[in-house]
């Protein structure tokens, strides 16, 4: 983010909005389920879901911006985002581990929901 916010990349508002918004959402669970640990929210499953479309959103809205070359950003602006589509790749892969291993566990042959 900082490389967009430097370079002042005209993508950066719409990644900030959806990553703000996911992350509202995050912490508003968090914060549930500090408050009241025994409160099973049945959307947490989406939520994790939601990061990782959030993830594939992002990624494929700035792509054009590698296509459009100069005339939608400067090299900067493109070498950053380029930077932070990888890392949402990994992140991708990373969150899409931890949903199948927290949410596709059979216990007992049945599976787990949570």
């Amino acid at each position: 983010m900082w490389g967009g916010v430097i370079s002042q990349s005209a993508w950066l508002l719409i990644v900030l909005l959806l990553n703000s918004g996911i992350h509202t959402l995050m912490y508003t669970y968090f914060f549930a389920k500090t408050l009241y640990p025994n409160l099973v929210i049945k959307g947490a499953k989406n939520l994790t879901t939601a990061q990782i479309v959030q993830f594939f959103v992002g990624i494929l809205y700035t792509l054009p911006i590698h296509l459009l070359g100069g005339s939608c950003d400067s090299r900067a602006s493109r070498f950053a985002v380029a930077c932070i589509q990888l890392y949402a790749l990994g992140l991708i892969f990373l969150f899409a581990a931890f949903r199948s291993a927290k949410y596709n566990k059979k216990t007992n042959g049945n599976k787990k929901n949570e």
